[in-house]
């Protein structure tokens, strides 16, 4: 199934989401009729995408700080995707907060559920972790 997003009901979306790509001289690319060209911005792009990882099809003011926390722990297990401009945890509950209104069709999963499938990627990432004799 495809990752769909909608980004409608973020506030002031269209110039928060979005960015215009620059050429070699920094001149805005247009497309082939000389419009502006747009693409999404690397912060909202890389949230998307950690809607799936995390199992959180959306970012709301109430589930915010789940957002973040599962985030996180996503990240210190896998490393950090993050943008540059998301460089510390400040700067990305601040990209969270900045982004709530952002939803995907991305599945829901229990916490329960996330720290299991963080636990089955990992054994994937690892295997063999689980065959050394530690004892």
């Amino acid at each position: 199934m495809a990752l769909r997003y909608d980004l409608t009901k973020i506030k002031e979306y269209e110039a928060r989401c979005y960015e215009q790509p620059l050429d070699h001289e920094g001149k805005p690319l247009t497309d082939e009729k000389g419009e502006p060209m747009h693409r999404l911005n690397p912060t909202v792009e890389y949230l998307i995408y950690m809607t799936m990882f995390i199992g959180m099809g959306e970012i709301g003011k109430q589930n915010a700080q789940e957002f973040f926390s599962r985030t996180l722990f996503y990240e210190r297990a896998f490393g950090s995707p993050r943008p540059k401009n998301v460089g510390d945890d400040e700067a990305l509950a601040h990209a969270i907060d900045h982004y709530i209104g952002l939803s995907t069709n991305a599945s829901r999963m229990s916490e329960d559920e996330f720290i299991e499938h963080i636990w089955d990627c990992f054994k994937q990432e690892c295997p063999d972790v689980h065959k050394k004799d530690v004892a």
